[in-house]
């Protein structure tokens, strides 16, 4: 039995960074999950929209990314936008 695809909304802005990272190292997929230690069809569902990352992957991700693009990254700022200030 062939279960119907999930239609995906518009990639959430985590998952257009972690692309924009990835190409911007020149990085497969299963590169980058490599570096970030995950399997590459997790990589491939965060930067699809289909699955969002846990809390801690989700702190990996964006200094991942951060670091690639050349951007600042805070925890402190990071939590502190999570709690609505």
């Amino acid at each position: 039995m062939v279960r119907p695809r999930k239609k995906l909304g518009p990639r959430p802005a985590l998952a257009r960074k972690l692309i924009a990272a990835r190409e911007k190292r020149g990085l497969t997929q299963a590169r980058a999950a490599a570096e970030l230690g995950i399997a590459t069809s997790r990589l491939a569902s965060f930067e699809s929209g289909a699955r969002e990352p846990g809390s801690l992957a989700l702190l990996a991700l964006r200094a991942w990314s951060a670091e690639s693009l050349g951007e600042r990254f805070s925890i402190v700022a990071l939590a502190r936008k999570g709690r609505g200030r």
